[in-house]
């Protein structure tokens, strides 16, 4: 994926200035709610086809749920281990993904609030 490429940008740097909360090592992820859900139909699902260049391939979907269906909770940190060899970049993409889609859930490690001009 070009880095100069305005329509394929790495949504990481292009929408860093909008973030509510920020994917770091310390970011726990957890199985959703009300159950688990097959990766498979994500991954083939045709609204997903766009993201399909960035993201891992569904038996690393699938990998990855069942380390933290099993576990409960797991931090980013404990899944790039357990992964070994995927890229840092791409795994977080993949997660941030996985959670966007309803198939994982996270909780952001806090949030430091950022230097601002006090508007008073």
């Amino acid at each position: 994926m070009p880095a100069d490429n305005p329509v394929r940008r790495d949504p990481f740097a292009a929408f860093a200035d909008f973030a509510t909360e920020v994917v770091s090592e310390d970011t726990l992820l957890r199985p959703v709610k009300g159950g688990l859900l097959d990766p498979h139909p994500h991954h083939a699902a045709g609204l997903n086809a766009p993201t399909a260049a960035w993201r891992l391939p569904v038996g690393q979907s699938v990998r990855i749920h069942d380390m933290v269906a099993e576990r409960g909770v797991m931090s980013v940190a404990e899944v790039m281990r357990d992964l070994g060899a995927v890229p840092r970049d791409a795994l977080l993409r993949h997660l941030v993904w996985m959670c966007k889609v309803g198939l994982l859930d996270w909780e952001a490690a806090e949030v430091v609030p950022l230097d601002r001009p006090d508007p008073t």
